[in-house]
Order: C-alpha cells, then sequence, then structure tokens
C-alpha cells in the first residue's frame, strides 16, 4: 500500500480505513500479550475496573475494621 498511486481521496481514504480496521481489530500483536490493539485496550479497561473495585473493597473493609476495633 505504501507505493500504490489512488486516482481518488475517497479510494486513498477507503484504503487507510481498511487497513486501520485490520491493524487494530485482526492484526495479532506479540507485545501486546498475542492480542490485537482493541482486545488490548478491552482487557487493560477491564483490569483497570478490576483494580479500581479491588481496591474500593480494601478501603471499605479499612474503614469497616477501624469502626469495631
Amino acid at each position: 500500500m505504501s507505493k500504490k498511486r489512488f486516482a481518488t481521496f475517497e479510494e486513498a481514504f477507503h484504503a487507510v480505513d481498511s487497513f486501520m480496521n485490520f491493524y487494530n481489530h485482526r492484526n495479532i500483536h506479540h507485545s501486546l500479550s498475542k492480542r490485537s490493539p482493541a482486545e488490548f485496550m478491552q482487557w487493560i479497561a477491564a483490569e483497570i475496573r478490576l483494580l479500581s473495585f479491588v481496591t474500593h473493597v480494601g478501603e471499605r473493609s479499612v474503614k469497616c475494621s477501624k469502626v469495631f476495633h
């Protein structure tokens, strides 16, 4: 694709858009634990939500332990 000449802007736009879709959703990256960038971002978001939940629950248990001790 890097040496291809396009007849119109729309043709070039479609080619770049298709490549970006492939790269972000179907192309596996070894540096991202063999995930696509989209899958990796979903995994990271889930990890952050889990970490946030665990931290929140941990803070609540610390507050409760201070009340009961």
